[in-house]
Order: structure tokens, then C-alpha cells, then sequence
């Protein structure tokens, strides 16, 4: 069993994601080392209940509409890879053989895809809400408190509640 580091973190520094002998899914173990340096990481935070107070769409579905309209669809299709890292869950998106991710772990797997999903419109720069992207993304000024979770020499944050 992996340990956890009671180390709590104010600010995110960008970790070097790898996937090696992690829990998928709850039944398979996967390796997928070769892609760990294509891994596009941005300190993000998913609450939900900001896209549902501003009636904003959730990430996946603009991600979804987006390539539906421009016809990426067919060409390079996204596909989203959850694992479960100590009873939570973090994905990571591919689209175009680059992978999108956040160090952060959510509860659910539904809420770990979004997260996912919203790293990938604002690397591509479709995302403009102002309000959301400055709650979500993590900065010296907006701290999420986490600990930090050590498993296969991958670093996750863990949010806890103050």
C-alpha cells in the first residue's frame, strides 16, 4: 500500500505525470510509460457547482460540440483514461497524441473526466468563462488545500476540506 505524505500544498508546481502499474478502472493494470512525457498538466480543481450557478456548459460537452463542428472528430477521436488512485479517481484526455491532465484527484470518476476535459479547453484556449477559469486553476491566490499522495512514483493531490 502506498503511503500518504501529510504535506499540504498551497500552490501546485506542474509534476511529471507517469502511468506505470496503476489500478484502472477498479480490475486492470495498465503501463503506458511512453506517453508520460506528452502529458499536458495544468493545476486545475473541478467544482461543478461553478458551471452550475453561471448555467455554463459542463467541460466535456463544449469539448464534445467543439469537435463535433469542426469534424476532429473522425480524425482523432478524444478518449478519456480514468484510474483509481487511493478511493478517488484522476484522467487523463487524449486528443491528437497529446495527453491532458491535473495533479488534483476527484471523488467520482464523472468529476475526474470533467477536470480532465477542462485542462483540455484551456490549453486550447476554448474556454473564456473568466469567473470559472479563475476559481478552478489553482494560483498563489486561490489555494485549494491537499495532500500530497505518493503512488508508482506518481505525485496526486488529494483537495481536503477546511
Amino acid at each position: 500500500m502506498a503511503k500518504r505524505k501529510a504535506k499540504k500544498a498551497s500552490a501546485v508546481n506542474e509534476p511529471e505525470l507517469s502511468n506505470n502499474n496503476t489500478k484502472e478502472n477498479n480490475t486492470t493494470t495498465t503501463s503506458a510509460s511512453s506517453t508520460a512525457e506528452n502529458i499536458i498538466t495544468l493545476p486545475v480543481s473541478f467544482d461543478q457547482n461553478l458551471f452550475v450557478s453561471t448555467s455554463s456548459p459542463l467541460p466535456k460537452t463544449i469539448l464534445n460540440e467543439h469537435f463535433n463542428k469542426s469534424g476532429k472528430k473522425t480524425s482523432s477521436p478524444l478518449t478519456f483514461r480514468t484510474v483509481q488512485v487511493a478511493k478517488q479517481f484522476h484522467s487523463v484526455v487524449s486528443q491528437g497524441g497529446k495527453h491532458y491532465s491535473t495533479p488534483y484527484l476527484e471523488k467520482t470518476k464523472r468529476l475526474a473526466e470533467q477536470a480532465a476535459a477542462l485542462v483540455l479547453l484551456l490549453s486550447l484556449g476554448l474556454f473564456s468563462d473568466t469567473k470559472i477559469i479563475n476559481r478552478c486553476l489553482v494560483t498563489t491566490q486561490n489555494v485549494v488545500h491537499a495532500l500530497q499522495h505518493v503512488e508508482n512514483g506518481q505525485t496526486y493531490y488529494i483537495k481536503v476540506n477546511k
